[in-house]
């Protein structure tokens, strides 16, 4: 029962998951302008720039730089929100 209330809300909620999409954006971003492979490591990255502005797990971490199409998705909610007319 608990399952499906989570799953109505998190269909019920498409902003909350637009915010979640831009804040790894923003993390992806971050990462590739600061990590130049063959120079720097990714774990420094991570502890010198990245965990101290989004305290987070190292695991998180990269299970957000993998994250498949990312631009895609926020411009397919983005432009959802748009046709519905909601408000951020």
């Amino acid at each position: 029962m608990k399952t499906k209330i989570k799953n109505q809300k998190r269909i019920d909620k498409p902003c909350k998951q637009l915010h979640k999409l831009r804040y790894y954006k923003k993390i992806q971003d971050m990462v590739l302008e600061l990590h130049q492979p063959g120079e720097t490591i990714l774990v420094r990255v991570f502890y010198n720039h990245v965990y101290p502005v989004y305290p987070m797990s190292y695991s998180t971490f990269r299970n957000i730089l993998e994250e498949p199409r990312l631009r895609a998705r926020i411009e397919a909610l983005e432009a959802n929100q748009e046709k519905n007319g909601q408000k951020e």
